[in-house]
């Protein structure tokens, strides 16, 4: 009788030694998702952002060196840009 009670703890403690491995194992590929896939993640779509905004910038910059103009539409109504010339002291703007 003895004999099938150590057995049986045994049975027990193996098991709470999977249990507690597989759980510790869980949580270590929890935290490297967090601390290394994601932020890998973030990176490359700050950086594709970032390709983004550069493209649609130097698109504008073309065509209103090209063109003298660039329009944007915003909902029914047209937002143009122009290049800018300031005036220089001593000139007078024309009207």
């Amino acid at each position: 009788m003895k004999y099938t009670d150590s057995n049986n703890s045994n049975r027990r403690t193996k098991l709470m030694i999977r249990i507690l491995t597989g759980v510790v194992i869980f949580l270590v590929l929890f935290i490297a998702y967090f601390f290394l896939v994601q932020p890998q993640f973030n990176k490359y779509a700050y950086n594709k952002q970032v390709e983004g905004a550069n493209f649609v910038y130097l698109d504008i910059i073309n065509k209103v060196q090209s063109q003298g103009y660039y329009s944007i539409p915003v909902g029914n109504q047209t937002l143009v840009l122009v290049p800018y010339v300031p005036t220089q002291e001593g000139e007078v703007p024309q009207q």
